[in-house]
């Protein structure tokens, strides 16, 4: 579905990207870690269209996705399909609206033959795990774990094919993490998603991903099944990466409720 081929990205004289290249399937998640400033939300900047690339291509379905169409009716189809979640729940979140008009947002812009009443956005809640109390509040009156639970639903509202989730875990407390990551695999098998799972937390990659990618300063440096460079990894990079990580393991969280 994915394909970006020789990406690079250039600020100035400061080059951020060099020559990248990464494909995701269908059903398929793919890991891309490294450390703060490797160059990875440029990298999904790119890929959903919010940057244009200095060198190469981002192409859907083949066809390639430009950011001077991106607001145009005939983007709109590959917009709808490709959609992205933030690192700070918080600030990715209109402090002025209920997260029902976030929820409805996507929706009138890119599916406006979804039905977006109250029982369907009650319906979407409940899939990253909220009850339909949640619609008529506000940010403020959600803990951040619930913010970004509304930031994943939100994400789904179009009804995507690939979810690119740019750092997701990194607001929220070890606890969190692991309901966020039960949450992205239950979405993932009942949905059949794809991911482009960006994260510098290798033990949440592992748990998530099939395929990673390993990004140092703008390059990959090292790809191939996660299993593989996770346990057996061959850069010197990676390998840093590797060992400085702490374990985290998925929980299954309860059905819904006012918690986390």
């Amino acid at each position: 579905m994915l394909t970006v081929g020789g990406l690079g990205k250039t600020y100035g004289r400061v080059a951020v990207l060099h020559d990248v290249g990464l494909e995701v399937g269908p059903g398929e998640a793919v890991g891309l870690i490294g450390v703060s400033g490797a160059g990875k939300t440029t990298l999904a900047r790119c890929v959903v269209g919010q940057e244009s690339p200095t060198r190469g291509e981002v192409r859907w379905d083949g066809a390639l996705v430009r950011r001077s169409l991106w607001r145009s009716r005939g983007e709109r189809a590959w917009r709808r399909h490709i959609q992205m979640v933030f690192q700070d729940p918080r600030a990715a979140l209109d402090p002025r609206w209920t997260v029902a008009r976030s929820l409805m947002e996507p929706m009138r812009n890119l599916r406006p033959d979804l039905a977006r009443g109250d029982e369907a956005l009650a319906d979407l809640l409940g899939q990253v795990g909220l009850d339909a109390g949640h619609l008529r509040r506000y940010p403020h009156e959600l803990s951040t774990g619930q913010c970004q639970r509304v930031c994943v639903a939100r994400a789904l509202a179009p009804e995507p094919r690939l979810l690119v989730l740019d750092e997701p875990l990194s607001a929220l407390d070890l606890p969190v993490q692991a309901q966020i990551v039960g949450l992205l695999k239950g979405l993932a098998r009942r949905r059949g998603l794809s991911y482009l799972f960006i994260s510098h937390d290798i033990a949440a990659v592992g748990e998530l991903c099939r395929r990673v990618l390993v990004l140092e300063a703008g390059r990959v440096v090292e790809e191939g099944r996660a299993r593989d460079v996770l346990t057996r990894p061959a850069h010197p990079y990676t390998r840093a990466l590797v060992t400085d990580t702490p374990v985290l393991r998925a929980t299954p969280r309860p059905p819904a409720g006012p918690g986390r």
